[in-house]
């Protein structure tokens, strides 16, 4: 039986190689250089080339689709700035308050100030109290009542791109993974894209700001390879049609919008703003 000493020290062990993470990503968030001034949107090289975000997008608006408040934050960030910093106008539509533990009323308090810290007006962030979207982490949404959801949003408020979750919803919540259920309906007049973020690994997951670089180093690589790849019809295994880096400002943002999630600040969550390499790059990949 280990002693009461060997178990504080396996407690103390088992603590210490997190928070070490975390502020030694939070260091080379401060001295690794940007790799621009502002957040990146570029395309991702392709064996076939597909139809993508236009870097340009003014007076063109995406829709940012999430299950939760503070989903935009956490997951989306990148994105989010990426298309404001391209002049793109973006919007946000939340399909619940996150009421699981009553606090939805505050929650959407925080989401409004958190769209407002990417800049976002507050008549362009939409929330829904519908019975039919619980915050559950056992709940499946039904897909059909996500695309009436959505597509009753968009008849009013059309967009010209979507993005939400993908079928694993980056941490495997069902709420999030419902999401990916939606279609945009055919329009000759308004086309509308939609794209997934990607679930990353693990690795990717929590590579903090090591992330961007690693990333671009192998899309770079990938983009080498681009006529060998043609030459002898080999698929390049690059599972993103399109590719968001945040800069170092953009991250600092990012962190003060997650932090307006008062509510939802626990340790964990700092944790999270530390060592997250979503809240530095964005995978997208396009759907329809």
């Amino acid at each position: 039986m280990p002693s009461r000493a060997h178990t504080i020290w396996n407690i103390q062990a088992t603590l210490t190689l997190p928070i070490l993470w975390s502020f030694t990503a939070l260091l080379l968030a401060m001295i690794i250089p940007p790799p621009s001034l502002n957040t990146q949107l570029q395309p991702v090289y392709h064996h076939s080339p597909r139809a993508h975000i236009d870097a340009t997008g003014a007076g063109r608006t995406a829709l940012i689709l999430t299950a939760h408040p503070d989903d935009e934050a956490m997951f989306f960030s990148p994105t989010i700035m990426g298309l404001k910093n391209h002049g793109w106008e973006v919007r946000g539509l939340c399909l619940s308050t996150g009421n699981a533990e009553g606090l939805g009323a505050e929650r959407v308090e925080e989401l409004k100030r958190s769209y407002g810290v990417f800049g976002l007006q507050e008549s362009h962030v939409k929330w829904l109290n519908d019975s039919s979207f619980p915050d559950n982490m056992g709940a499946v949404w039904r897909s059909e009542d996500v695309q009436r959801a959505v597509s009753e949003y968009l008849s009013d408020q059309p967009a010209d791109v979507i993005v939400t979750f993908d079928k694993h919803g980056i941490s495997a919540h069902p709420n999030h993974a419902s999401l990916s259920s939606f279609r945009p309906a055919p329009s000759s007049t308004h086309p509308t894209m939609l794209y997934h973020l990607n679930t990353p690994s693990i690795l990717k997951k929590y590579s903090g700001p090591l992330n961007p670089v690693f990333r671009r180093g192998y899309y770079q690589l990938a983009k080498g390879m681009s006529e060998w790849a043609d030459l002898f019809d080999v698929k390049l295994p690059v599972k993103a049609d399109f590719s968001v880096t945040s800069s170092g400002t953009d991250w600092i943002r990012s962190v003060r919008a997650m932090r307006e999630h008062k509510s939802q600040m626990t340790w964990y969550r700092y944790g999270w703003l530390a060592s997250s390499g979503l809240m530095w790059a964005n995978d997208l990949t396009l759907v329809v």
